[in-house]
């Protein structure tokens, strides 16, 4: 499989999962916001003004949560900013990637954790965010580190993050308590999988990644914790069905 042809197969669920993001979105901040303008509408007994005001007000609010979704979902992470000089395997490595990738280059940061695993948030592909653990950076060697930063490119080129990133936003906002099964809903159970196959055409080296979700399945430290939204987002899960053994099996027969 060609880099070219993972874009394409990857293509096809951004705008699915868009939709369904758009739609839970609305529907969350429509019930909290726009019962608020329902009720000042109420109070002036005007409840034409009330239904107008409050789908104004949630329209606001799904657009400021769009567009701030990055930021409102990094921040329930213990992170630091990727440093040009500790972290410069890294960044060159994300570089070159997006380079042959056709990507932006996404945020980059580092959480604290020593069990190696990662993360990609973003709503496209132009506002993503790549989170890596201390323990991916020292426990990996360049080749398997390069395989891990191209699966987790690959979720932006697939545009999967996007429906995870709003629910995460929601977090520590309108509607903290629908966040998760959010997230959860927005991960389709073959996402890991493609995401595994796309990062190995970005490279065309199925050892790296191979090697990589072999080192990771066998480190003994337990996944990184983050808030319970993001546990199945981790190259390793942090929750229940943490097995790689099937991805693994896959990429040996590559």
């Amino acid at each position: 499989m060609t880099s070219t042809q993972s874009r394409t197969v990857l293509a096809a669920a951004p705008s699915r999962l868009l939709a369904e993001a758009a739609v839970a979105l609305a529907a969350a901040c429509i019930v909290v916001v726009g019962v608020i303008g329902l009720l000042i509408g109420h109070v002036l007994l005007l409840l034409g003004i009330g239904i107008v005001l409050g789908a104004g007000m949630a329209a606001a609010v799904i657009v400021r949560i769009r567009a701030d979704a990055e930021r409102r979902a990094l921040a329930l992470f213990t992170l630091r900013p990727a440093d040009a000089v500790v972290d410069a395997r890294l960044i060159n490595l994300v570089d070159g990637l997006c380079t042959a990738a056709g990507l932006t280059r996404p945020q980059l940061w580092v959480h604290p954790s020593s069990s190696p695993n990662s993360l990609t948030l973003g709503r496209d592909a132009r506002h993503g965010a790549l989170i890596v653990t201390e323990g991916l950076l020292t426990k990996l060697s360049r080749i398997e580190l390069e395989g891990v930063l191209a699966h987790e490119l690959s979720h932006l080129m697939a545009g999967d993050t996007i429906q995870p990133t709003l629910a995460l936003a929601l977090c520590g906002s309108a509607a903290p308590g629908v966040s998760a099964r959010l997230a959860v809903r927005g991960v389709r159970p073959s996402r890991e999988a493609a995401a595994d196959l796309a990062g190995v055409a970005l490279t065309r080296y199925p050892p790296g990644l191979l090697g990589a979700l072999e080192r990771v399945q066998a480190d003994p430290e337990p996944p990184a914790d983050g808030p319970p939204a993001a546990r199945d987002l981790w190259l390793r899960p942090s929750g229940t069905g943490a097995d790689l053994h099937a991805r693994i099996e896959t990429l040996q027969e590559l």
